[in-house]
């Protein structure tokens, strides 16, 4: 998603309303995004928060700011496998029972009325009735959406109602109201989505969100023990998306099907729902997803012998033939074909030419990228970091162009003077009173993540939005990490905003911030450097002062991955924030003191796996989608993104496929 350049610039230079300006557009995708991971709401809401919160935490980290959504998914995904190690594995409801369903779908005799009755109508009126009653938009709003004047609008609402009402009465022997109409186009959609999800008797319906084109629906048991069922529609009723992920004490057994065989089950499903869908797709790969015990079977809208980017189906089959997610993406109108593409000599000579290496030590996670184990690694960084080209320039153009930084600042702590360091408890670290209670744990790989409110606090007016389910889980809370192995607070973030009489300037407040790391990690000190702001408006805030603070080893290589940031409430004095090292000093100093691999080495090696992939591009030019054909720099052999050079043994560090 394309966002406000200096938006992001602000949040990276600590503007919190920037922050929450550019998640409020992003949170919903990040939510279908962690489903397709962990498979079910409850686990994909609380991924989601955790994103969320280390991000707000580590956008300082952020280096390029073109592309923040891109950084946001991959902490997501991270977060969704490292919760994933915590649950449950996704297991069968029952031999054969999906195919089951399947065939009892197509001869169930269903008595929608409403439905028969939406399907006689013209197209036009169709959606104008659903866009005014179902989702409450005005004719204004719906004029703006099907381009007619407001007069065409009101009359298709007129004889909508008029023959609904008609039909209706007809049908069902008795006179029916235009309110009743109304109720009951609106659970007409929720009957479609439960039929389609066979939710069972005893589970609740826990979120309903509207959106312009679609509605989500997602239930669960009572007791939060047989699972969850995810549903999302489009206007017309039709499925675009499925989630099913239902629970039991043993781990999924081991596939029984082959994949010939599971992949029969999934164009099965998807032609159910989508007749023509092979008119328009085609198969294209399949995946092993071990997180979820299952395969996953891409359909792709293929242009130039190339997937169309946002476009066809992917379905996860698990061993015993349960489809358990469902992503319709759509068929999308053929982008021109260039008549003629730059050659990748060019753009190999282009990249070569601006490459630079930065010699950093960064944490290299398994989930993200093709390593054996998570590991620390003294590596080189190619620069810039994203590099694709517009296919059809004759001459090297990027699709985003790299926006020229200051170099970062820093400095060495000022010398402190020796404090005394009692025992705290955790509580008594972060902050919390008497009058705060824990209202929520998650086991978050090593990590538990715990959260306090009030227990006076209540919530206000509800429903069953996202944004509602977001709100009530964040709002007046405190959250932290703390190491499931040592106890240890590894982070805090006080969303209960607190407020007091001082009036605290920037350089009081940097001496609370230093005695606070005196405090919590006196060992690590040799080691961090304050960052100096390159503006100090960039760091203005009406109630805390932020500060940045980078690790280095003992050679003086940052450490890429461990930022460190304190936050001081200005009116309080108190700590509002706190992100800490994730790593202890023994592993600082293991690290090799330097590289074996020298610069010009790390060229030749790159220069050696370096080619180009012809991919579509989704962008956006004035709020309209678009797709263009680019040119991808990657790795020759697995053609994923090359991300790094091992310092050490000269090992290519690819994204993971």
């Amino acid at each position: 998603m394309k966002h406000d350049l200096n938006t992001v610039e602000r949040a990276v230079n600590g503007d919190a309303e920037a922050f929450e300006e550019l998640i409020a557009t992003e949170k919903q995708r990040l939510f279908y995004k962690a489903l397709s991971y962990v498979g079910n709401k409850e686990d994909a809401l609380d991924a989601v928060q955790e994103t969320l919160y280390k991000a707000f935490l580590s956008i300082g980290q952020l280096q390029q700011p073109p592309y923040f959504s891109t950084w946001l998914f991959k902490i997501l995904i991270r977060e969704c496998y490292r919760l994933q190690k915590k649950r449950h594995q996704l297991i069968p409801l029952g031999d054969d029972e999906m195919i089951t369903r399947l065939e009892q779908l197509k001869e169930e005799k269903k008595e929608d009325h409403v439905s028969e009755a939406l399907s006689t109508l013209p197209p036009p009126q169709r959606s104008a009735i659903v866009l005014f009653y179902y989702y409450g938009f005005s004719v204004r709003e719906i004029a703006d959406m099907m381009e007619k004047p407001d007069g065409t609008i009101k009359t298709h609402l007129h004889r909508a109602r008029k023959t609904l009402k008609a039909q209706l009465t007809a049908v069902m022997n008795k006179n029916i109201k235009i309110t009743e109409v109304v109720h009951l186009v609106k659970e007409e959609l929720e009957k479609i989505a439960r039929s389609l999800a066979q939710v069972p008797q005893d589970f609740r319906k826990i979120i309903e969100n509207v959106e312009e084109n679609e509605t989500y629906f997602s239930w669960m048991d009572e007791e939060q023990e047989k699972g969850v069922i995810g549903v999302k529609l489009d206007t017309e009723g039709r499925l675009t998306y499925l989630t099913i992920d239902m629970l039991q004490e043993n781990n999924a057994t081991e596939s029984s099907l082959t994949v010939v065989e599971k992949q029969a089950i999934a164009e099965q499903y998807l032609l159910q729902h989508y007749p023509d869908a092979l008119q328009h797709f085609t198969y294209h790969r399949a995946k092993e997803l071990e997180h979820c015990n299952c395969t996953r079977f891409y359909y792709e809208q293929i242009v130039m012998d190339i997937p169309l980017s946002h476009a066809g189906s992917y379905i996860d089959v698990n061993g015993e033939g349960e489809v358990i997610l469902f992503n319709y993406k759509g068929v999308k109108t053929a982008p021109p074909i260039p008549e003629q593409l730059i050659s990748t000599e060019k753009l190999a000579a282009h990249v070569l030419d601006q490459l630079q290496f930065e010699l950093v030590v960064d944490k290299m996670h398994k989930e993200l990228y093709d390593v054996e184990e998570d590991s620390l690694r003294l590596v080189y960084l190619p620069q810039p970091f994203f590099m694709k080209y517009k296919a059809a320039d004759m001459e090297p153009r990027l699709t985003v162009e790299q926006e020229e930084t200051a170099p970062e600042i820093t400095r060495p702590l000022p010398s402190l003077a020796p404090i005394e360091r009692t025992e705290l408890s955790r509580e008594e670290i972060i902050g919390i009173t008497d009058t705060m209670e824990i209202i929520r744990e998650v086991e978050w790989g090593h990590e538990l993540g715990i959260v306090w409110r009030d227990r006076n606090w209540t919530p206000g007016e509800s429903d069953l939005s996202f944004e509602a389910y977001f709100k009530e889980h964040t709002e007046e809370t405190v959250k932290a990490f703390v190491s499931e192995k040592t106890g240890k607070v590894l982070s805090f973030l006080w969303f209960h905003k607190r407020s007091g009489s001082l009036q605290l300037d920037r350089e009081a407040c940097f001496e609370k911030a230093l005695c606070f790391l005196q405090q919590m990690i006196p060992e690590f000190l040799p080691y961090v450097q304050y960052i100096v702001p390159v503006n100090d408006e960039d760091e203005k805030n009406e109630t805390k002062e932020f500060f940045s603070f980078k690790l280095l080893n003992e050679q003086g290589i940052p450490i890429q991955s461990e930022l460190i940031s304190v936050a001081v409430n200005k009116s309080t004095g108190q700590i509002d924030q706190y992100s800490g090292p994730r790593i202890d000093t023994q592993q600082l100093k293991d690290l090799p003191h330097g590289p074996v691999i020298s610069p010009e080495q790390a060229f030749e090696r790159f220069k050696e796996h370096l080619d180009f992939q012809l991919v579509w591009d989704k962008e956006y030019d004035d709020e309209e989608e678009i797709c263009t054909l680019v040119y991808k720099a990657c790795d020759r052999y697995t053609k994923t993104d090359i991300r790094a050079i091992d310092a050490i043994t000269g090992e290519i560090i690819c994204d993971k496929d």
